[in-house]
């Protein structure tokens, strides 16, 4: 039996290397996670459960670092990838993870469009209102509308309509902030609108020049001329900004001191048919992510191969709540619950022989962290000493570099 530990944003975020990596960062940080103990106390470095634990862990795992390089013509997160390689691996006419897939089997008791009459026939999309902002140079995606009505959403969708079915797309509004688009497939069943996208917290606070939809290839995963879909999208990207300038809806919130609803993102491409659906290599998910969760609960049958390797998945995302809030205390403490309530109860199935392997996923939107420990392993004691000590390039600096500072000092010579 195998566990799979996720523990999305555990890595240090790069943006924070410099600020949280200094002598008195790296103490702070190594004293929340239990490893500077003063010697000679009750809890010293040499003797708590803790540090014997991150031992094990760091010294006799096996290691690998996926340094996720983001494709240049479009951003993209190792979470997203890797969740399509694992629940939706047949989904092969879009790179995205189906996100509106999710977003349709949640609204499925809601009304249906026009075009869930027939799902099957459509590409969809989330289409999402948002926030844009300008600043000296450049035009960035702003805050989450979060205090959008549903007047408000009703008024806005039915002021761009005519913009969509003018391209023969199709809106649909489940609820206030959590729009759908729908594409006609062409006549021999391929998506109209061959786009890579990315997830809105990718682009948040960022050029969105750089993320906004591209042509794509599903045969060579790279961007098709600049004369495609993608160029259609951004016409009609602008009509419906244009539209909404001077909305009454926006009017009335600047009116308020509330952030104008702007524009639409475009993401998740899914197609609603059996091959694309998510199916799962896992007998089991325990997840606090609301995505995972959202997968879980549209799952199509376990594969074989999930039966057979008796395989589970514990993904939980309290870091990357804290990198999201941009808030390095919070970080620092849900590293400790990652390391309590996840991570020791884990090692503690594998001594016990419960499990046979444990591997542990530690992630950042760039990169990640993998450590595999087998039960032969466990026993590998020789491995453990000195303590991280290994060398720098099994590990990513950002797991540990703010850790080995303080930890060296703190072992004996």
């Amino acid at each position: 039996m195998r566990h799979t530990l996720y523990l999305r944003g555990g890595l240090l975020p790069a943006t924070w290397l410099d600020q949280l990596v200094t002598p008195a960062q790296s103490q702070s940080l190594a004293h929340a996670l239990g490893l500077n103990r003063p010697k000679g106390t009750a809890h010293s470095i040499a003797d708590t459960q803790t540090t014997r634990l991150w031992r094990t862990l760091l010294n006799r795992a096996s290691h690998t670092l996926h340094d996720h390089c983001t494709r240049a013509h479009q951003p993209t997160s190792f979470f997203d990838d890797w969740l399509k390689q694992h629940f939706f691996s047949a989904a092969t006419h879009s790179a995205d993870l189906p996100y509106a897939t999710l977003r349709l089997h949640q609204a499925k008791n809601l009304p249906p469009a026009v075009a869930l009459q027939n799902p099957a026939a459509y590409q969809w999309f989330c289409c999402d209102p948002v926030h844009l902002q300008l600043t000296t140079s450049h035009v960035e995606l702003g805050q989450t509308i979060t205090t959008m009505s549903t007047e408000e959403a009703d008024a806005l969708a039915r002021a761009i309509e005519p913009i969509l079915l003018a391209a023969n797309l199709f809106l649909w509004c489940p609820t206030p902030d959590q729009w759908l688009l729908a594409s006609p497939l062409n006549a021999d069943g391929s998506p109209n609108l061959n786009l890579r996208t990315c997830h809105p917290t990718l682009a948040k606070d960022n050029n969105i020049h750089d993320f906004l939809p591209r042509d794509y290839s599903p045969k060579i995963h790279q961007p098709a001329n600049k004369h495609g879909t993608a160029r259609q999208w951004r016409r009609i990207l602008n009509e419906i900004e244009m539209t909404w300038h001077d909305h009454p809806v926006n009017q009335s919130r600047q009116a308020q001191q509330l952030p104008a609803i702007n524009s639409v993102w475009l993401y998740g491409s899914s197609l609603i048919q059996e091959h694309e659906l998510p199916h799962s290599p896992f007998l089991q998910i325990q997840s606090n992510d609301a995505t995972v969760n959202q997968i879980r609960a549209s799952l199509g049958p376990q594969t074989d191969h999930a039966i057979a390797v008796e395989q589970s998945l514990y993904l939980y995302n309290d870091c990357w709540q804290a990198t999201q809030q941009n808030d390095d205390r919070q970080w620092i403490k849900a590293w400790h619950t990652n390391l309590i309530n996840y991570i020791e109860p884990h090692l503690a199935l594998l001594r016990q022989g419960v499990i046979d392997e444990l591997e542990l996923l530690i992630d950042q939107v760039d990169a990640c962290q993998q450590l595999t420990l087998g039960r032969f392993q466990l026993h590998q004691f020789w491995r453990d000493w000195p303590f991280l000590l290994q060398p720098a390039a099994k590990l990513s600096d950002r797991l540990i570099q703010f850790l080995a500072a303080d930890a060296e000092s703190s072992d004996p010579a």
